[in-house]
């Protein structure tokens, strides 16, 4: 009985309930599905919240322009203004102003993971991220390597930022990071560059330069990097492809162009490397990169690869090595903007896998390389771009709608509402992107007429099809119309011509359907051709109201010349609506309406803001 007893009084009776919105690890999975402004409004609603709230107002801390923050990819940046340059720091309000920052940012510090530095000449946001400890994301910006302007305090601040933040460091960026090539530094100058403290950071996964330079001496170091590295992006940079064992007599501080060939490594330089972005780079001609790049990344999935000018001899080289089973995983490629269809062909057949993405595509796709598209790479292609092909664009286009599921962007000239009919469902539900005309093939009275019963009919039908793509972000009926003509010219010279038999648009009406779009609440730009049908007040409100992240509308219109004698005329010309839709967010640009005379069959341009009063009549 004693033994019974004393194991009961060892277990503690809970005195209070325990509620799930107390625990941590519930709130902070809570915190991933908030925007920042809900984040913030939750934690001040009590301590645990705050708690478990606050680190996520503070993982991304940022310095300079605003621009340079991307809130889709960055939801929780904290951007901080102050002075950009050193000399503005002595008045006493800026000081004083500055120091109130220091102190209420480093209670912060333990919190932060990501740090930027945009184009600053002020030593301070380098002193606060001097107590940061724990990045894993650093980004500097704008510091020359060889500029007067910065102090010693620049560059041991930044040897310091990068030192205490080395065992979690996994990203590191660098814009505009050069020196003068030409002139030798000042004795005594200070000279310095991040690449140095990278090498002992274990965790470095990720590096990006920008308009950057890396000197004779620092190349060994970039390529020790490189060797851990699994995604790179490197953009008008310059760098010796050859790993000096020690710097040449007289070349300590001068770029000697052209440089010599590049010995070719024992091993592979990229072992781990799976994304590579290799844009302007300056001091290796297109077949050293070949070789001493792009041919050391054995893993690589990913490939970004600028070709400058007609490549097409080492275009044809690239297709070679990808024959040779070089880089058996890649399914990404971005090779070259003017690429021929044989060689684009050749990308598809030689494939060792199902790609992902192609980049670029040639503007006159043959039937033979459609057919390897669609036997090959259907069923993961990400990206169809078929806006320059004739043949078979209208065929291919419905074909592709009904038969490529991983499809998220799709750009062709036009479909008409019957073949839409015809063909089955769209299983593209994640498509994110969609440019095309839609020609509802009414015959072009319709353009100034009711439409009939049925005709209401297909446009809801239409509707229907277009309502299964909720992740859709950007739906553009206007900017292909011109192709859907059967040109390839402006659309302002379409119109021009005076063509009678113009094809009918999908109309964007309640009554025609639009209502169905209402799941689309991830749109955040739309751009249509109404012709000579209205749009109205209420259309606009029921876009604002449902679509909460529209950030443009872009339409265009025919808008008699004769003196305005109905609302339509009158609200286009004066874009009465531009103010008002400009309050709520959403932007204008692109709109467009001609103005035209029947009798002389002249026509002008004019950008103007879309709408229509709501006393105009169905």
């Amino acid at each position: 009985m004693e033994k019974k007893s004393t194991i009961q009084r060892e277990i503690p009776i809970p005195t209070q309930p325990v509620h799930a919105l107390t625990l941590p690890e519930i709130l902070l999975r809570i915190a991933r599905y908030l925007d920042l402004v809900d984040i913030q409004a939750c934690s001040i609603v009590s301590r645990p919240l705050y708690k478990s709230f606050t680190p996520f107002l503070w993982q991304d801390l940022h310095f300079g322009s605003p621009c340079r923050l991307n809130p889709d990819l960055e939801p929780f940046a904290r951007s901080l203004t102050i002075n950009k340059t050193s000399e503005y720091l002595e008045g006493q309000n800026i000081t004083r102003s500055n120091q109130e920052i220091f102190e209420a940012v480093r209670m912060k510090v333990p919190w932060i993971r990501s740090l930027t530095v945009h184009d600053h000449n002020s030593v301070f946001p380098l002193r606060l991220a001097r107590h940061c400890t724990q990045l894993s994301s650093i980004t500097m910006e704008g510091l020359s390597l060889d500029n007067g302007g910065h102090t010693t305090e620049h560059w041991t601040s930044c040897k310091k930022i990068f030192k205490k933040s080395r065992s979690c460091l996994q990203t590191v960026s660098l814009n505009n990071w050069g020196y003068n090539e030409y002139e030798r530094p000042v004795r005594g100058q200070m000279i310095w560059n991040p690449i140095l403290n990278c090498v002992k950071a274990q965790n470095l996964c990720s590096l990006s330069l920008e308009s950057c330079s890396i000197r004779k001496e620092h190349s060994k170091a970039f390529w020790t990097i490189c060797k851990q590295l699994e995604k790179l992006n490197i953009y008008a940079v310059r760098v010796d492809l050859d790993v000096p064992n020690s710097p040449p007599q007289g070349q300590l501080y001068r770029w000697i162009a052209p440089p010599k060939p590049a010995s070719k490594p024992a091993c592979p330089r990229f072992p781990r490397m799976k994304d590579l972005r290799c844009i302007g780079l300056h001091s290796a001609s297109v077949e050293d990169q070949l070789e001493h790049i792009l041919r050391q990344c054995p893993n690589i999935h990913t490939l970004y690869w600028s070709l400058f000018g007609n490549e097409y001899e080492i275009l044809e080289e690239f297709c070679n090595v990808y024959a040779d089973s070089t880089w058996p995983s890649l399914d990404y490629i971005v090779v070259m903007k003017d690429i021929r269809d044989r060689d684009f062909a050749k990308l598809l057949q030689y494939a060792k896998q199902p790609l992902r993405h192609v980049g670029y595509w040639p503007y006159m796709m043959q039937p033979e390389t459609f057919d390897i598209l669609r036997q090959r790479h259907f069923q993961t292609i990400e990206k169809i771009d078929l806006q320059h092909t004739e043949k078979g664009n209208r065929q291919w286009a419905i074909e592709i709608l009904t038969s490529c599921p991983s499809l998220e962007s799709f750009k062709a000239s036009h479909i008409t509402a019957q073949e839409i009919f015809e063909a089955g469902p769209w299983v593209c539900t994640g498509l994110r992107q969609l440019v095309i005309f839609i020609d509802m093939g009414f015959g072009s009275d319709a353009l100034c007429r009711r439409f009939t019963p049925e005709e209401i009919q297909q446009c809801r039908a239409v509707y229907s099809q277009l309502s299964a793509l909720k992740g859709l972000r950007k739906l553009d009926m206007l900017s292909t119309y011109a192709q859907a003509l059967g040109h390839t010219n402006s659309l302002a010279r379409v119109l021009s011509n005076g063509r009678q038999h113009l094809p009918v648009p999908l109309p964007l009406n309640l009554k025609a359907g639009l209502d169905q779009l209402a799941k689309l609440t991830n749109l955040e730009e739309i751009s249509f051709w109404s012709g000579g049908q209205a749009i109205r007040m209420r259309e606009l409100l029921w876009m604002v109201n449902h679509w909460k992240r529209l950030k443009n509308i872009a339409g265009g219109w025919y808008v008699s010349a004769e003196p305005a004698t109905d609302d339509q005329d009158k609200y286009l010309k004066n874009g009465e609506l531009k103010k008002w839709l400009l309050e709520q967010g959403i932007c204008t640009k692109g709109c467009l309406y001609v103005q035209y005379n029947a009798e002389s069959e002249e026509r002008a341009f004019h950008e103007d803001c879309c709408g229509l009063s709501d006393n105009e009549g169905d």
